[in-house]
C-alpha cells in the first residue's frame, strides 16, 4: 500500500486549517492573505465585475470556511 506525502505547502495548509478549527484568529488571517487574492479575482469576474459584491462573498466565503473549519476532512486536500 502507498501512501501519499504531503507536500510542504499541504501540510502548511492543513495545520493552518487545524490552528483555524481551534479558534486561532492569526491562522485564520493567514489563509486570508495566502488566498484572499485569488479567490476574490475568481468571485469578481462571476459577480458581474462589481467589487464591492465581490468583496462581500469573499468575505462570506472565508467567515464560512473559519465556522466550518472544524468540519475538515483532513485526509482530503485544501
Amino acid at each position: 500500500m502507498s501512501h501519499r506525502i504531503d507536500s510542504t505547502a499541504e501540510h502548511t495548509e492543513r495545520s493552518l486549517v487545524s490552528m483555524v478549527a481551534s479558534g486561532d484568529e492569526a491562522a485564520a488571517a493567514e489563509l486570508l492573505r495566502l488566498y484572499g487574492e485569488s479567490v476574490l479575482r475568481f468571485v469578481y469576474r462571476r459577480v458581474g465585475e462589481q467589487m464591492e459584491d465581490a468583496e462581500e462573498v469573499t468575505l462570506d466565503t472565508f467567515g464560512s470556511a473559519v465556522k466550518m473549519a472544524s468540519a475538515y476532512d483532513s485526509s482530503a486536500s485544501v
